[in-house]
C-alpha cells in the first residue's frame, strides 16, 4: 500500500525570521526517482543556524540517521569528499582511540560523527539525530524491522515522501572547534546509517557554510536552547 499524505514537519527551533540560504549545488548521485531518501541543508546567516531536512520514500521509520562534523574535524579517512570503505572490517587506518567526535557504534561498519538534535519522531523513541520517518497512520506491520523482521524493506513505500527537519544553532554545540576569523562554520553532513545506504542515501558528505557565528548566543540576533549543545552523543 502506498501513501500520499503530506507530513507535518517536526522543527526543533523557533521559526527563522530571515530567508534561508539554500545549500550550493553539489554533484552527487541521487537515488532513483521515488525511492530512498533525499537530504538538504539551508542556513540562517543572522543566527548561525542550520536547517537539515530529510525526505523519506521508504518504509524505514527512525532507521536512516544523519551524522555531521565540522570541517576542522576532517580526517585522512574521512575527508570532505570521502566515500567510506564498504565491508564489515573496521578501517585499519583508524587511530586508537578515535579523536572526538568520531566513534564506533553498534551496527555501524565505519566511524560515525556527531548527531544533530532529534526530530520529533526520533525524540519520541529516545533516539538522537535527524532520522527518517513514516506517517503516523502507516501500518506498523509494514514498517521495516517491525517485530524483528528485516526482509520487508520497501524503498518506494511512500508516493509522497515524509519529511523530517531539525534546526539548530552551531554556537550551542559543545565541544566545537573555534569559529573562523570571519565568523563562519563549515559542516559536513551525510546519511551513512540505514538500510542500503550506498544506493538509497548519501555516503559522500555534503558541505554547507554557516555565517554569523561570532555573535554570542542570547544576543538580539537570535539564540538557541543551550540544552542542544552536545551533538556528540
Amino acid at each position: 500500500m502506498k501513501f500520499t499524505r503530506l507530513c507535518s514537519i517536526a522543527v526543533v527551533a523557533f521559526t527563522l525570521a530571515a530567508t534561508a540560504t539554500a545549500v550550493p549545488a553539489v554533484t552527487h548521485a541521487e537515488p532513483a526517482a521515488g525511492s530512498g531518501i533525499r537530504v538538504a541543508a539551508a542556513t540562517d546567516d543572522w543566527r548561525c543556524t542550520v536547517t537539515l531536512t530529510m525526505k523519506n520514500y521508504t518504509n524505514a521509520h527512525n532507521w536512516y540517521t544523519l551524522d555531521y562534523w565540522f570541517a576542522q574535524e576532517d580526517q585522512p579517512w574521512a575527508p570532505s569528499d570521502a566515500e567510506l570503505i564498504s565491508g564489515y572490517n573496521r578501517n585499519p587506518g583508524y587511530p586508537n582511540p578515535l579523536p572526538a567526535p568520531w566513534r564506533l557504534i553498534a551496527g555501524a561498519k565505519e566511524a560515525v560523527g556527531r548527531y544533530t538534535p532529534p526530530n520529533d519522531e526520533a525524540a519520541a523513541a529516545n533516539l538522537g539525530s535527524l532520522r527518517s520517518a513514516v506517517p503516523a497512520d502507516f501500518p506498523a506491520e509494514q514498517r521495516y524491522g517491525y517485530g524483528g523482521v528485516y526482509t520487508n524493506f520497501n524503498a518506494s513505500a511512500l508516493t509522497t515522501p515524509y519529511t523530517t527537519k531539525v534546526t539548530f544553532d552551531l554556537r550551542t554545540v559543545t565541544p566545537a572547534p573555534p569559529v573562523t576569523s570571519d565568523g563562519t562554520y563549515t559542516i559536513r553532513y551525510r546519511v551513512y546509517l540505514g538500510p542500503q545506504t550506498q544506493a538509497l542515501a548519501f555516503w559522500k558528505p555534503r558541505s554547507i557554510t554557516v555565517r554569523g557565528c561570532k555573535t554570542p548566543t542570547g544576543s538580539s540576533l537570535g539564540s538557541s536552547d543551550g540544552s542542544w549543545g552536545s551533538s556528540v552523543g
